[in-house]
């Protein structure tokens, strides 16, 4: 999360590619301002959306941070953008099993306490949060599986909104009367 804000703040000042096929080098927050520019889920207009681009950056500002806690969210954009996201003109199919891997890691690898929410799952912006990226991603990464494993995934989701549910009924019945 932390991440993104400070690719935004970079893009913002000037310090970030200058243009979305400008030469990104190897920062992470250069690639990550470029795979935003070019992922159709981004609502910017100025350039022509290309998931295999968006998908392309967003893999490469994944190995430029391997094993950080905030990569959660990167890897659940590419298990979406592969497994959802098509764009027909460009010739582009989607790719479940493709997607199978990133979305697993994002369910599995990162603890979802590290994600505590507030009390509403999207932000301002209309973004899903990170845990409900983690339920997501359980859920996604379960139906390209055999039944049993696919059933430990959809178990975990599960798990991932029990404890939701409980901290906020505990932050509910805190609140002050009406």
């Amino acid at each position: 999360m932390y991440g993104v804000i400070i690719a935004l703040l970079a893009y913002g000042t000037g310090q970030g590619a200058s243009s979305p096929g400008a030469d990104a080098g190897n920062s992470f927050e250069q690639e990550l301002v470029l795979a935003e520019a070019y992922d159709p889920n981004r609502p910017r207009a100025d350039v022509e959306k290309n998931r295999d681009t968006a998908v392309a950056h967003y893999k490469a500002a994944l190995a430029l941070r391997p094993e950080d806690p905030d990569n959660m969210p990167l890897e659940y954009e590419v298990g979406i953008l592969l497994s959802q996201v098509a764009n027909r003109n460009l010739g582009q199919t989607t790719h479940p099993l493709e997607a199978q891997p990133y979305l697993e890691r994002a369910a599995h690898h990162y603890s979802y306490d590290d994600y505590r929410e507030s009390v509403s799952p999207m932000d301002p912006m209309g973004r899903m949060s990170p845990q409900s990226m983690m339920v997501h991603a359980a859920i996604l990464s379960g139906l390209y599986k055999e039944e049993e494993a696919a059933r430990q995934d959809f178990d975990l989701a599960m798990q991932y909104l029990s404890a939701t549910i409980e901290r906020r009924r505990k932050y509910w019945l805190n609140m002050p009367p009406p």
